[in-house]
């Protein structure tokens, strides 16, 4: 289960917080994620005028993320409806992911680059159906349910031999499917406060069966 903080772009009433389109990431922006290796947090609880003291949180690791045009990417002609291509920074050899931003949502089409876990260092992965990340216009109380898939060729040498030599025949590759089956559910509003700033948001808990 994932708790989301999603920052407030539009607030009309005191009580109705909405998130709009304009939050959604652009050409030109660069996303930057901080993380923090031993956090000391509280969750909250469900419902309205929550207040989330998350000042104390440090950044051990600050990743980033470059939102350029998809075409950009080197395997851009394997997503031809994507038109975002987020690529990380600083980092080698790392995953290219192409995204398709709308009016209402932005879809992960799918990535190339390394697999996590070293299982390969080239994979192209498409997703179908693809996954939604974000969604607009969102509400307290919003519900939605999100399915997607991936399949994966994968070259048989990432197998040890110890486990391939008990099967019948030797394969030459591995097909790997994932489905994710995940609902969405915005169950609180109030402030947040990090370290630079506070801010009113929409809490939304995901829960997903992958």
């Amino acid at each position: 289960i994932t708790l989301l903080m999603v920052v407030l772009l539009n607030k009309s009433l005191t009580a109705q917080i909405t998130i709009t389109n304009a939050s959604f990431p652009a050409v030109g922006d660069t996303l930057n994620e901080a993380v923090d290796n031993s956090p000391a947090i509280n969750n909250g609880a469900a419902g309205g005028n929550q207040v989330w003291d998350f000042s104390g949180l440090k950044a051990n690791l600050i990743r980033k993320n470059a939102v350029r045009p998809a075409f950009e990417g080197t395997s851009a002609a394997s997503f031809p409806s994507a038109n975002l291509l987020f690529k990380q920074l600083g980092a080698g050899n790392s995953q290219q992911q192409y995204m398709k931003s709308s009016t209402s949502k932005v879809e992960y089409i799918g990535y190339n680059g390394s697999l996590q876990g070293g299982l390969g260092s080239n994979i192209i992965a498409v997703f179908n159906p693809t996954e939604i990340m974000r969604r607009a216009p969102l509400k307290f109380f919003d519900n939605n349910v999100t399915n997607s898939s991936l399949n994966l060729t994968l070259p048989a040498t990432i197998i040890p031999d110890t486990i391939l030599s008990g099967l019948p025949i030797k394969p030459d590759s591995i097909r790997v499917k994932f489905e994710s089956n995940r609902v969405d559910l915005v169950d609180s509003w109030g402030k947040m406060n990090i370290p630079n700033g506070s801010f009113d948001v929409l809490r939304e808990k995901r829960t997903n069966f992958t």
